[in-house]
């Protein structure tokens, strides 16, 4: 999903974005690098650290700053996918309630009664359908974005009668 995101900010914006990708890239090097020269464990290395502190320095200087998925999103034409992605950051990309309590097998006649761990569990259907349909989304939009962007390519037709024939699919797959 951060492809589509990317892909549509990329083509909307264009070089403003790529320079917020730059900024980016030096936030999260810098962040890093930091993190590393924080850790007590760490075998230490004069010659790496002090390479590793000039940069530090040097990436101070310029400008940085993350991107958030969610801006990202927003900046293009794909801020309605954002809930797609949220939604499958909270059931598996992170540990939350919402995907920790798929593993969870309660007492279904005692209310937060927690009986077990069920290790792996059955997804239900409708959790396939709707994952396997975002990725699809997803994967046809960043081709058809980047198509876009490179001028509308001779793939455009076959990119056409690719997303004709995943809406049918999408159509069947809801009814």
């Amino acid at each position: 999903m951060e492809n589509l995101f990317y892909v549509a900010a990329l083509r909307d914006k264009g070089d403003k974005f790529v320079l917020e990708m730059k900024y980016d890239e030096i936030a999260s090097r810098h962040a890093r690098g930091q993190f590393f020269m924080q850790l007590q464990n760490r075998q230490k290395d004069a010659d790496r650290d002090a390479k590793l502190l000039g940069m530090l320095k040097e990436w101070a200087k310029e400008k940085r700053k993350f991107l958030s998925a969610k801006e990202t999103a927003l900046a293009g034409a794909t801020a309605n996918s954002y809930i797609y992605y949220s939604q499958l950051s909270a059931d598996a990309g992170h540990p939350t309630f919402s995907s920790l309590n798929r593993y969870l097998v309660s007492d279904e006649m005692q209310e937060d009664s927690i009986r077990g761990i069920d290790f792996n569990p059955i997804p239900e259907e409708h959790e396939m359908t709707d994952t396997l349909s975002w990725a699809c989304e997803a994967a046809i939009s960043v081709c058809v974005g980047v198509n876009e962007m490179l001028g509308h390519t001779p793939a455009s037709e076959d990119l056409f009668k690719l997303a004709n024939e995943y809406a049918a699919l999408e159509g069947i797959a809801a009814s």
